[in-house]
């Protein structure tokens, strides 16, 4: 019975008060630009750098998610995924974050990539990313991340760089083999 009434009691503590409009969620911007050394394998073909941006919702004060686009060129083959996106405030300016992509692009490669990492005011982190799939079946990285506008403006530049190759040079991108 005790048990009753403290779900009960719970519950109404939770609801917004009679007459009171629930606060609309906020919405932010991810926008992160993160470099990677890989580990395993030690040697990975290809620029060490993903793109990532997407909406995130917050949900109450220390909670946030939604969803990203990826771009990835940290392989041999460049792609493009999407996928969830979780963020947790610490408290302060400290977040953590945690993240899985797909491809949407270069099938061939079909690899899971999540990563988890901290952060510190959505401007500079940490991470570590991993591959499930794909040619190794495992990979693992470390790699620091810059976020808002710096994180942008390096996603932006890097897609830039990868269409102007591609279909202003034709540039063919190497193999998921890393061969040229």
């Amino acid at each position: 019975m005790r048990l009753v009434a403290l779900v009960s009691l719970s519950i109404l503590v939770a609801l917004p008060a009679a007459g009171q409009q629930a606060d609309p969620p906020r919405i932010s911007l991810v926008a992160e630009y993160t470099l990677v050394g890989w580990i395993i394998p030690p040697r990975y073909p290809g620029f060490p750098a993903a793109a990532e941006v997407g909406p995130l919702v917050h949900v109450g004060n220390r909670h946030g998610v939604g969803w990203t686009l990826l771009l990835d060129v940290t392989h041999s083959d460049p792609f493009v995924g999407t996928g969830p996106r979780y963020r947790r405030w610490l408290g302060g300016r400290f977040a953590l974050d945690a993240g899985a992509s797909v491809p949407l692009t270069d099938f061939d490669w079909m690899e899971v990539v999540t990563q988890v990492g901290v952060s510190y005011a959505d401007i500079v982190g940490l991470t570590t990313r991993v591959g499930l799939g794909g040619l190794d079946g495992f990979n693992l990285g470390l790699g620091a991340r810059v976020g808002r506008g710096p994180g942008l403006a390096a996603g932006a530049l890097t897609a830039m760089a990868l269409v102007i190759g591609r279909v202003v040079l034709g540039i063919q991108w190497w193999g998921a083999t890393g061969e040229m």
